[in-house]
């Protein structure tokens, strides 16, 4: 195989790679909620439960003659609905079908068994019709059947005809709370399921919706620094006032430079995210020293603080120990937490990053003076695809603090934030210490070895501020 075909071969399989990655995201299959085999059982169970009670309604209504063609086809049909149902495959409860379906059927039976007597029993039907009304507007299966048991004992009190000589073995009493309360732990599952079904459906709906504006406000990002490279590369070429001199073409090599690297940063963004939804981000566990990450990412932010003429300070923990998790993944989190202050802080403002400890917890914080977030926007702050009302002229992903919260969490860590208008905001991440009942010798050693490695200076202040004069 040749030079060229190489190239060919290797820019097709990274071009596969790609477009299988947009098609993940743009088709979340992640998304689609599947039965699983517990749901399917759950599912049975109840269906048997409205068989035998059903069966036992109609078998009490005709004083346990069930040798009427009727009263026996019933009760044929209801024990044959369980029997049907445990024999669906998993494919059809993936679809979510079966449970509205049931809810039909069942209804159809339980009116049938009720209204079967010749001597209609009118209060039961509409104790019926309550518990169903109760199942449907229930918050959870113990309101539902804690409801429906106290409605099915105040008609006994009241409206049932044994109210004035009530006793347990009397048939309206057997009849009546035992069958309405199995029926409303049915019925209250069942609608249940079909609330949370479509719960995740209006999920899907609103993920989708975002990810579409997300889309498009990429291409947007995306345009702007592709007409910045073209140009700069058509004044590369001399398509326009001929020759550059050294200084103009190191001027448009660099600009060519960045806004690739924004376009990177921001495809990079899109692609990883779809890799935390399907939970193939991979991550190591190690020792890692946050003091470390913190100076790196600040001093990797330097020029473009300087370039808004902002100050970072780093307060930073002496004795802080580490923790153990993946250094690249936490960098990145704090990265993120970094580049929105400076983002979002005006010039001449300021950023502070610092950490510290408790007998539990590490954590470090992010301080800016920006303009700060409206209350109403800060309990979606951590949502995919989530941009500030005031931020549409802003470049962004609205993924980057969604990217933080997600890896912060797979470290057993949570992450916060206080925020006021025309103050500032605060991040902070806070993740598990390290076990103190154990010796972790690799865990200091790694400390000692990060230490080493940097410069020696008498405080983390100092290092920062000469390294660079806006960073303190």
């Amino acid at each position: 195989m040749g030079k060229e075909s190489l190239l060919e071969h290797e820019s097709a399989h990274a071009n596969g790679k790609a477009q299988s990655a947009w098609r993940t995201i743009l088709h979340p299959r992640g998304y689609a909620h599947e039965s699983t085999p517990e749901e399917r059982k759950a599912i049975i169970a109840v269906q048997w439960l409205v068989a035998i009670a059903t069966s036992y309604l109609i078998f009490a209504t005709q004083d346990g003659n069930v040798t009427e063609p009727l009263p026996a086809l019933l009760i044929v049909l209801c024990l044959l609905s369980a029997f049907v149902v445990q024999r669906i495959p998993q494919e059809f409860f993936d679809r979510r079908i079966i449970e509205p379906g049931l809810l039909a059927l069942n209804s159809i039976l339980i009116v049938s068994a009720i209204t079967l007597p010749q001597q209609t029993p009118w209060d039961l039907l509409l104790l019926f019709f309550f518990c169903v009304f109760i199942a449907a507007t229930g918050e959870n299966l113990i309101h539902v059947g804690a409801g429906c048991v106290l409605l099915s004992l105040a008609f006994l009190a009241f409206a049932s005809p044994y109210a004035k000589d009530m006793s347990l073995l009397e048939p309206g009493f057997l009849i009546r709370v035992p069958f309405m309360f199995g029926i409303s732990i049915v019925y209250g599952h069942l609608a249940n399921q079909i609330k949370l079904e479509k719960r995740r459906a209006e999920k899907i709906e609103e993920t989708m919706r975002l990810k579409r504006q997300w889309i498009c406000a990429l291409a947007h990002d995306i345009k702007t620094p592709l007409n910045v490279i073209l140009g700069h590369a058509e004044l590369l070429a001399g398509e326009y006032a001929g020759p550059l001199d050294p200084a103009e073409k190191q001027s448009s090599i660099a600009c060519i430079r960045n806004n690739i690297d924004g376009v990177i940063k921001l495809i990079t963004e899109f692609l990883d995210v779809s890799k935390l939804e399907a939970g193939t981000l991979n991550s190591s566990k190690s020792p890692v020293q946050l003091n470390v990450i913190a100076e790196d990412v600040v001093l990797q932010q330097t020029v473009t603080a300087r370039e808004k003429n902002l100050t970072i300070v780093l307060d930073l923990e002496q004795n802080l120990k580490p923790v153990l998790g993946d250094g690249h993944q936490l960098r990145r989190s704090l990265w993120n937490l970094v580049s929105n202050a400076i983002k979002f802080t005006p010039p001449n403002g300021r950023i502070k990053v610092s950490t510290g400890m408790n007998k539990k917890n590490i954590f470090i914080k992010v301080t800016d003076t920006g303009a700060g977030i409206p209350k109403e926007e800060l309990p979606g702050l951590f949502t995919e695809y989530k941009r500030l009302k005031g931020a549409a002229n802003t470049e962004g992903t609205g993924l980057g603090l969604f990217i933080v919260k997600t890896i912060v969490e797979a470290h057993q860590g949570s992450v916060t934030v206080e925020s006021e208008e025309g103050v500032g905001t605060t991040f902070t991440v806070s993740l598990p210490g390290p076990d103190t009942t154990r010796t972790l010798p690799s865990l200091r050693a790694t400390a000692q070895r990060a230490k080493s490695e940097r410069p020696k200076y008498a405080n983390d202040e100092q290092r920062v501020t000469e390294e660079s004069p806006r960073i303190h």
